[in-house]
């Protein structure tokens, strides 16, 4: 057996803050400000003499020889692209969260594994955006070498590690300051996933009974509680951040959403239909020179022939993204579906809307999460 090839590296691990979101508001504006941004970033990783192995959507990885250099490296990141985005309007900012561990790697080729890397990318999502997580590793390395300030997040227990990660965060100017988490009655949307927290479990249970289901054949999962025990929520700024993430589901590199509720329309298909045209879902589908009215009347009466326009706009928007139908997929919530049967007058449309779901989660191009 040959023997594996291992070494010492510092592992830095940065990723785009609500890169979903980004996307879903302004997809082209979004992955112009992501290159001009890894330009920056591949520049001052070459500077301080790192190397890129990792790459997919809107994260880096990269490995250093010195912690120290590491370190000073996700600084000038931070502080850099903090100026950077001065110029830009707020909504068009983005923001980057990293995490750096030094640690034993396993070196394959050009790529590198192991927990010394899993524990930098498990650092990332504890800093603040614009902000730096490190393991304590980093911390000795670096106390005594940089003109830096750390404050001790003390022990956290992190997926897939079988120890503890004792975690330090390194305050920067560039860090976004921290909001209220506390939203009262509110529900928790799509664009407060960084304030949502403490349902990590469920997430993950319902991301990996979905994709079982899309892997038989029917993406349809239904989550059912009581009223007020937070299923919006978990919905809306938990499970939609988290599957719509870029590299979140294997395979799958691109995303478009639609969140509706059955009410907000004339009848319940006709709400789908509505919420499949606005921006982040499928608008190319209003490139295909169909009245609304007549899509919605498809929708009701041809489930097939609406899910043949579907994947032709589905086709549309990977072309354009630059990726292929195989590797895009449209995420359909419907929350409170229990309207379909206390606001919906005609048990024809529920019937329809029924139907129409059924056909899109067995296309193979469409999940379905509906909450009750």
């Amino acid at each position: 057996m040959d023997r594996v090839q291992r070494r010492m590296a510092a592992i830095l691990v940065a990723d785009v803050v609500g890169y979903s979101r980004l996307i879903g508001r302004d997809e082209e504006g979004t992955l112009a400000t992501l290159r001009a941004y890894r330009l920056i970033i591949d520049r001052l990783i070459v500077h301080h003499e790192g190397r890129v192995f990792g790459s997919a959507g809107d994260s880096v990885i990269a490995e250093f020889a010195s912690p120290v250099e590491a370190l000073r490296c996700a600084t000038e990141i931070q502080l850099e692209i903090d100026r950077q985005n001065a110029d830009l309007p707020e909504p068009g900012r983005l923001r980057f969260r990293i995490g750096i561990n030094l640690g034993d790697v396993v070196v394959e080729g050009d790529n590198l594994m192991g927990d010394g890397v899993n524990v930098a990318a498990r650092l990332e999502p504890l800093s603040r955006p614009g902000g730096i997580c490190v393991s304590e590793a980093i911390y000795a390395q670096a106390r005594d070498r940089l003109s830096l300030d750390f404050i001790d997040l003390g022990e956290h227990k992190v997926k897939n590690i079988a120890r503890p990660v004792h975690v330090y965060r390194v305050p920067l100017a560039s860090e976004e300051q921290v909001r209220s988490p506390f939203r009262g009655l509110d529900v928790f949307e799509f664009e407060n996933a960084d304030l949502f927290f403490g349902r990590a479990r469920a997430i993950a249970a319902c991301t990996e009974r979905l994709e079982q289901l899309a892997a038989n054949g029917k993406a349809f999962l239904l989550i059912y509680g009581m009223s007020g025990s937070g299923k919006s929520s978990l919905l809306r700024a938990g499970l939609m951040p988290s599957i719509t993430r870029p590299g979140a589901v294997v395979g799958i590199s691109l995303w478009r959403r639609c969140l509706i509720r059955p009410s907000e329309g004339p009848d319940a298909v006709a709400s789908l239909t509505a919420g499949l045209l606005r921006e982040g879902a499928l608008p190319e589908l209003l490139a295909l020179e169909l009245p609304a009215a007549e899509l919605t009347q498809l929708c009701r009466s041809a489930p097939d022939r609406a899910l043949t326009l579907i994947r032709q706009a589905l086709g549309k928007a990977a072309t354009a993204a630059g990726s292929v139908l195989s590797q895009i997929r449209l995420l359909i919530a419907i929350d409170q579906t229990e309207e379909l049967f206390t606001t919906e007058k005609e048990p024809a449309s529920r019937e329809a809307l029924v139907r129409l779901l059924a056909a899109f989660a067995g296309s193979g191009l469409v999940w379905v999460i509906a909450t009750i």
